[in-house]
């Protein structure tokens, strides 16, 4: 029998990738499932960035991700997709329309905006990421995605459950 120390244990999830989340609405489950994840400047983007928009600033195409500390993100990103196609909030209506696609140890594979970091972008090439975003200019397959009660069940255990006040 192999033992294994809390060293040993913290060294082996230090030099694990993380796991990557992107949350969007079910119907788009079908393309994803076709053509994976790709870049684009989806409607909720475009709401919380019009005034760049009406300034003439170009929104780069983009696919968007989290890390578990920052789930908030994708849940918020599902409540802003869900009230710009009408769907008024109610628990029962997040979980029959909410997806979150799973990026299994994909971080390397991302560009990581930190929390602190004031130079992120200085020639302004990615006004839409925020601190703590990953983000992608390119394609990328998907591990796979939650819905339903796996999707509850997951928000719970991580402290990321939808709340009515973030609509």
């Amino acid at each position: 029998m192999r033992y294994y120390t809390n060293e040993s244990i913290n060294i082996l999830f230090e030099s694990t990738p993380r796991t990557l989340y992107h949350g969007t609405l079910r119907r788009y489950i079908p393309s994803i499932r076709q053509h994976e994840m790709w870049p684009s400047v989806g409607e909720f983007t475009k709401e919380m960035y019009s005034e760049y928009r009406s300034e003439g600033i170009v929104l780069p195409e983009l696919l968007f991700a989290a890390d578990k500390k920052n789930l908030q993100k994708c849940t918020s990103a599902i409540l802003g997709a869900m009230r710009q196609k009408n769907i008024p909030w109610t628990e029962k209506n997040f979980f029959n329309n909410a997806a979150i696609v799973v990026f299994k140890h994909r971080e390397p594979y991302f560009k990581h905006r930190g929390e602190e970091e004031y130079d992120f972008d200085p020639e302004g090439r990615y006004p839409t990421v925020e601190p703590g975003d990953y983000f992608r200019e390119d394609a990328m397959f998907f591990d796979f995605i939650l819905t339903g009660k796996k999707l509850i069940n997951f928000l719970k255990r991580n402290n990321a459950y939808p709340e009515k006040h973030l609509t």
